[in-house]
């Protein structure tokens, strides 16, 4: 009977230790399964799509920056064209002007080439020349008649 009883007790010490170690093993799972549900949670969500916000308006100021910064620059070298053919109707000095900017870098890229190109491709008499105004407005002051008789020649030689 001392055989009998020492065996029941190693079983039920046997069986303590699978039933505890089984136990034991279930908190691991629940807690684990806790965990994964803790990034699952709506705080973490709303975190997370915060944050891909956050990256693409970055992204999104960022390709804007760059593309008003070109837009800037085709402005300005649009101005420098138009400013450069303000020559009083000097094809010569226009196209210097041109050529000049093209050669300084001040219309670069395909800007530059295409202007380059084109220039070289029309006659010098058909470039694009601006005009200002060949004569002048005397001030009024004293003195303004005889500046008007000016002006007034001065128009009726550009009307011939």
């Amino acid at each position: 009977m001392g055989k009998n009883t020492s065996d029941s007790n190693v079983n039920d010490l046997e069986g303590d230790h699978w039933r505890a170690d089984h136990a034991l093993r279930l908190r691991e799972v629940e807690i684990k399964e806790r965990e994964q549900k803790r990034w699952l949670t709506p705080l973490a969500v709303a975190i997370f799509v915060a944050a891909l916000a956050a990256i693409g308006n970055a992204a999104v100021a960022l390709i804007n920056g760059l593309l008003q910064r070109d837009l800037e620059d085709r402005k300005a070298e649009a101005q420098l064209v138009l400013e450069s053919i303000k020559t009083n109707g000097d094809a010569g000095k226009a196209t210097n002007n041109l050529h000049f900017l093209v050669q300084a870098g001040l219309v670069k890229g395909q800007n530059g080439e295409r202007l380059s190109k084109y220039l070289d491709s029309v006659k010098p008499e058909d470039r694009p020349v601006l005009g200002g105004i060949p004569c002048a407005l005397p001030a009024m002051g004293p003195g303004y008649e005889s500046a008007l008789e000016a002006y007034k020649e001065c128009v009726q030689a550009t009307k011939r």
